[in-house]
């Protein structure tokens, strides 16, 4: 005979504990995989400011991706461009040790930084669930929007600056304008204020 739990069978039981065990929702929801095609996001965001770029700085901003994604653009606002002919580099590396940035990803060449507004490289890049270092450097000093360090949306996950006033919001590196190197470069700083809110474009959700 069957063995009965209840009012189902044993069978039944397996059954609809496979179903739960499958179901990763029923276990942990996470709001961040609820992504719009078509609009940009960043990997955190909060009360925007703006910040003039350092010339010759790597500037390295996280980007926490929830679930499998593609993206088609990879963009920083500019709100007030630099000297004529003024070139951004933007690229995106994986993670690497200790929330600092490693292998290069994607290289993905240059913008104009002597315009403003959404200024973006058209790309076309699959993302799996996880965190990545959005990446910008420039030959000049653009003024590009920034999170404000003390009202970011989430706690961070970086640490607080020194008197805990504000948490830090990226990671920068005096490194020469051009192609980017693979892994990025060791030496890099924690920084509260010079990195820019990069985003990126949802072409798609995988």
């Amino acid at each position: 005979m069957t063995p009965q739990m209840g009012r189902y069978t044993l069978q039944d039981d397996i059954a609809r504990m496979a179903a739960h065990v499958a179901d990763l929702d029923a276990h942990t929801y996470n709001p961040w995989e609820l992504l719009i095609t078509g609009q940009y996001f960043s990997g955190m965001k909060g009360t925007t400011g703006n910040v003039a770029m350092s010339a010759n700085y790597h500037c390295a901003f996280p980007l926490i991706v929830a679930r499998a994604i593609t993206i088609d653009r990879i963009a920083v606002y500019i709100t007030a461009g630099g000297a004529g002919g003024s070139k951004a580099r933007l690229a995106i590396y994986n993670n690497g040790t200790n929330l600092y940035p490693g292998t290069l990803l994607l290289d993905a060449g240059e913008i104009a930084a002597d315009g403003v507004g959404i200024i973006a490289a058209t790309v076309a890049q699959a993302l799996t669930k996880g965190l990545y270092w959005l990446v910008a450097n420039s030959n000049s000093t653009p003024t590009v929007k920034r999170v404000t360090t003390g009202q970011i949306m989430f706690p961070s996950f970086m640490g607080l600056y020194t008197d805990w006033t504000v948490a830090f919001t990226g990671w920068w590196n005096n490194i020469a304008y051009g192609a980017y190197a693979d892994p990025f470069p060791a030496g890099g700083v924690l920084t509260r204020s010079e990195v820019p809110v990069l985003g990126v474009r949802v072409a798609s959700l995988d």
